[in-house]
């Protein structure tokens, strides 16, 4: 069910995006954050599908402590700041696209980007 919302809202997000665009006559206006909503939850998948809790398997909300939900959610956000900041490539090409797809699909880049980070850092055993 998680991953249907999230489909649902990604394409929410290009017609809504591209709609303020057309409306206010702007490129990627700073005062739409649908795409920013839409890519937080994508930026857990790593951690929570398949880093700490086996392969495929959602955690125990339950037996999770409240600093585990602290360090990885401060280091998602950072991350993903950066890389929505930033804009590495191909995370800037995709602001090209045409309409909404630009301001949503540059975000889920960047998200995708951070869930390769949280990779490496469980990898790393940084966390």
């Amino acid at each position: 069910m998680f991953f249907l919302v999230l489909v649902a809202l990604f394409f929410l997000s290009v017609y809504l995006s591209g709609y303020a665009e057309k409306i206010l006559q702007k490129r990627d206006p700073g005062c739409v954050v649908i795409d920013e909503i839409v890519a937080i939850p994508c930026c857990w998948i790593a951690t929570l599908l398949l880093l700490p809790h086996g392969a495929g398997t959602l955690p125990d909300w339950s037996s999770q402590r409240l600093d585990w939900w602290i360090k990885n959610g401060v280091t998602i956000f950072i991350l993903f700041r950066i890389f929505d900041i930033v804009k590495p490539w191909p995370i800037n090409r995709s602001q090209e696209l045409a309409r909404g797809w630009g301001v949503t699909v540059d975000d889920i880049l960047a998200a995708g980007a951070v869930n390769v980070c949280m990779i490496a850092i469980y990898s790393w055993k940084l966390i």
